[in-house]
């Protein structure tokens, strides 16, 4: 997926339902002016549930086109994407089938965030063992920084779903270790976000021993 695209779909989700037939149509045609097939088909998966008459159609289409393409990472994103937009009984075989293929993806980094992208959409408990398994991919990340940002971003991630229970204890504090050895600026960069305020702010004294026991041996 391009850097183009990547940044596109989000603001996409979001204008979506504010746009009229018309602006939806010569939004589908630009991407198709101005990206590859495997692009324009991440973004039709994002529109297809607000095009009238046609939109069904191509959600039915997708998984066949996402099972044809070479890169497990498209799979996942493109499965992912049709998933969040199908019932849940509907929806269910696909998670599993972007969940089969997210275990594919070579790169740890990638992996975990696929994982963590798939997770908030399974119920419990089946969510929080697919945040788990975005953990372990984390913890194979080369380079501490690498490594730090991916915890932080699953833990951002599980706060947001406000599901897990050790949300704190399993992702949090892991996460703030990690940021932690990174230097006192990181702690606040990777982890200081609203959507954990819960889950940091009901964890104050645990923050307060990780920060004393990380202290001793910051530079």
């Amino acid at each position: 997926m391009t850097a183009h695209v990547g940044i596109l779909l989000p603001a996409l989700r979001k204008m979506a339902p504010r746009m009229s037939t018309g602006v939806l149509h010569r939004t589908i045609g630009r991407a198709e002016e101005h990206h590859d097939d495997e692009d324009m088909m991440l973004v039709m998966a994002v529109l297809a549930p607000w095009m009238t008459g046609e939109g069904r159609a191509v959600l039915e289409f997708l998984p066949g086109a996402a099972r044809l393409r070479p890169d497990a990472r498209f799979r996942c994103r493109l499965l992912t994407l049709v998933a969040e937009n199908l019932p849940a009984a509907a929806a269910a075989p696909l998670l599993a089938e972007a969940w089969s293929q997210a275990r594919l993806i070579s790169g740890p980094e990638t992996r975990a965030d696929a994982l963590t992208a798939l997770a908030r959409l399974f119920p419990e408990p089946r969510r929080t063992e697919v945040f788990h398994e975005a953990s372990t991919a984390a913890a194979a990340v080369e380079g501490l920084a690498d490594r730090a940002a991916t915890a932080a971003r699953i833990a951002r991630t599980v706060a947001e779903t406000r599901t897990v229970d050790t949300a704190w204890q399993d992702f949090g504090r892991p996460a703030l270790r990690l940021a932690a050895l990174l230097g006192r600026a990181a702690v606040t960069e990777q982890l200081a976000h609203p959507a954990s305020g819960d889950v940091l702010g009901t964890a104050a004294q645990d923050i307060a021993r990780a920060l004393h026991d990380v202290t001793r041996w910051w530079p």
